[in-house]
């Protein structure tokens, strides 16, 4: 202690010395340091040894403020490490904004389709898409189904009975996430929709050039189907551009057919290794139904007709874009056979409250006053969740489920529902696929765009006239073609349907029975007369079964009945516009480039073949079936 002291009292002595100034009167009392002879009696001592233990505490308070400043700064380190990667995406765009500008500003070749400027974003944005991966799928997927309160089941908008099958108890029963599970779902679906709302609101209008065109996928199978479709759409008389995505496996395969076929009918090949790297389809596993959504991503026009390679119009759609509820929405959609079957679980990971004591529609009919099928004995809670389909109550996407064989978006107003629809594609074959479809018919990206839309609070139309099919009758109905009616056409159906309800009085929609949603609804403001004709004409027909490639249609057997007889394949050609002999244009086309001439070269059909373990038979069987639909 003697020590301390005296270290401290040399300390001020110095300092003291240093500064040319008097000692302080303690220090001088402490060393006899001064005036006379005086000797410091014990109340000075006193304040020496207090005036010592001060300059120990403010020593010992200096020493603890400097530690806790260094942990301090250790843990704002410390922190900012952990959230530099969640901070880097959410700077991600306004960074990237910077260089796209600076791209355009520099750019030489306005016919390079964008390139470096889209390929920058998309490596940005498949590096976001992986930071937001959420947990795999376990391989035991019972872990989410309860067997005894699953009930499967299927429906289309004529069914009556069975329909507790689409119950909220049911639909959760059939695919009800654990807890762990969900959140995890929830908290990467959450931080993706984060991260896109960051993006400037101007800069899908810096991406694309081009104003509006028609977009489909080839490659392999899916340009052999082109060969028919892309002449059915310009021997209807349109003149919109077509650009065709070709998927990076199957370049090799199709340089014939985008250097010498496409060309011929105002359409160019766009090859996605333009935009994307090996690394990046390996790392997201990119195929099947995600090359759509890329297709749509990286096309340079802003606003989209997509069509599936097996789908052809019917009409000249020139002026597809210009109709006032497009203008209105963005996002015009088809409707499929089925009626819907999403998990309640996916509302839940959405972020998206819906009201179980609550309906408010029957199927497609969302005009009709509830009251006129609502039984008020049978409307209690308990009674709706096990037998109301859930899609029938408020805060639930309507009926039906979107059939997406064709497709009419606005990039520009509807580029975060794409990218989010992008999202659910990724990462559809492990999870949100089954959560919007329940393994249902169809399933894969066909709800995606309407759910995209539905989470972001985007408006969208959905056709409200049903698919009218076309077929034909061989050991069972054989449904070959999908009829899908303008948009326009129906939307003003739709007006005057919610125009004539909101005429009547309430008291006209006491609750009737026998209301049943094709009789009451569809019928009465779809249909014109008794023979049941559509009032909307027909746009597109989607040929998905048998598609038009002469291995499947002759491996297949298509069009043939049972004794091995030719059969007219489409039915109800007489709603098919300008091609009442539809199927025969198409034949004749398959004779002429894959029979006749073979000027075109395609190296995905001989593989077919050989893959079967066939001999290519399909030109004796193209011309039988010419002089047969001829």
């Amino acid at each position: 202690m003697a020590a301390q002291k005296s270290f401290i009292i040399k300390k001020k002595l110095a300092k003291a010395k240093k500064q040319n100034r008097p000692l302080p009167q303690w220090i001088r009392l402490r060393t006899n340091n001064t005036k006379g002879n005086d000797k410091p009696t014990p109340h000075q001592r006193m304040v020496v040894n207090l005036n010592i233990a001060l300059w120990r505490l403010k020593r010992l308070i200096n020493k603890r403020f400097l530690q806790i400043v260094l942990i301090s700064i250790f843990l704002i380190t410390l922190l900012y490490q952990f959230n530099k990667s969640n901070l880097t995406q959410n700077t991600i765009f306004i960074d990237y904004t910077k260089t796209s500008k600076e791209w355009i500003a520099h750019q030489i070749d306005n016919n390079s389709n964008n390139v470096s400027n889209l390929s920058e974003f998309n490596r940005k944005l498949f590096s976001i898409l992986s930071e937001f991966k959420p947990v795999e799928l376990p391989q035991d997927e019972s872990l989410f189904i309860n067997q005894e309160k699953c009930k499967k089941g299927e429906h289309t908008v004529n069914d009556e009975e069975g329909l507790e099958t689409l119950s909220y108890n049911s639909l959760s029963a059939c695919f009800n996430l654990t807890p762990e599970y969900k959140q995890n779902l929830k908290v990467m679906h959450q931080n993706f929709v984060k991260t896109i709302k960051e993006i400037p609101k101007h800069m899908p209008e810096t991406l694309f050039n081009k104003d509006k065109g028609i977009v489909t996928v080839g490659g392999g199978k899916y340009s052999i189907i082109l060969v028919t479709m892309l002449p059915i759409l310009r021997m209807s008389g349109n003149t919109l551009p077509v650009e065709i995505f070709i998927p990076m496996s199957d370049e090799k395969y199709d340089k014939d057919f985008c250097e010498n076929f496409v060309p011929q009918y105002n359409a160019t090949c766009v090859y996605m290794s333009k935009f994307l790297s090996d690394e990046i389809v390996q790392e997201l596993n990119i195929s099947g139904y995600q090359y759509k959504l890329l297709a749509l991503l990286l096309s340079d026009f802003k606003n989209i007709l997509f069509l599936d390679s097996d789908n052809y119009a019917l009409t000249n759609i020139d002026d597809i874009f210009d109709k006032y509820i497009y203008k209105e929405t963005g996002l015009i959609l088809w409707p499929d056979l089925w009626r819907r079957q999403t998990s309640p679980d996916w509302y839940d990971i959405a972020g998206l409250e819906y009201n179980l004591t609550q309906r408010v529609r029957f199927s497609l009919d969302d005009l009709t006053p509830p009251s006129q099928y609502i039984n008020p004995e049978e409307n209690s809670l308990e009674y709706i969740k096990e037998h109301i389909p859930f899609h029938d109550l408020e805060g639930t996407l309507p009926d039906l489920s979107s059939e997406s064989g064709q497709l009419l978006i606005n990039k520009v107003d509807h580029f975060d529902t794409l990218l989010l629809a992008l999202y659910y594609n990724i990462y559809g074959p492990s999870w949100y696929y089954t959560l919007f479809s329940e393994h249902g018919s169809g399933e894969g990206d066909k709800e995606t765009f309407i759910g995209a839309a539905f989470s972001l609070h985007k408006p969208y139309y959905q056709v409200k006239t049903p698919i009218t099919f076309s077929s034909y009758i061989s050991d069972g109905f054989k449904g070959v073609g999908l009829l899908q009616h303008d948009y326009a056409q129906d939307y003003e159906l739709y007006q005057l349907a919610k125009e004539q309800i909101q005429m009547s009085h309430l008291s006209d929609f006491k609750y009737d029975p026998d209301y049943h949603v094709e009789k009451s609804f569809v019928d009465k403001f779809f249909k014109t007369n008794k023979y049941g004709n559509d009032r909307c004409d027909v746009l597109f027909v989607h040929a998905s079964f048998f598609k038009f490639n002469p291995f499947t249609l002759y491996y297949n057997k298509a069009f043939l009945d049972t004794e091995g007889k030719h059969v007219r394949g489409f039915s109800n050609t007489h709603l098919f516009r300008n091609f009442p002999e539809f199927e025969l244009i198409n034949f004749k086309q398959i004779k002429e480039i894959f029979c006749d001439t073979e000027t075109f070269k395609f190296p995905f059909l001989d593989m077919e073949y050989e893959a079967a373990g066939k001999n290519n038979g399909h030109s004796a069987e193209t011309e039988k079936r010419n002089i047969y639909v001829d």
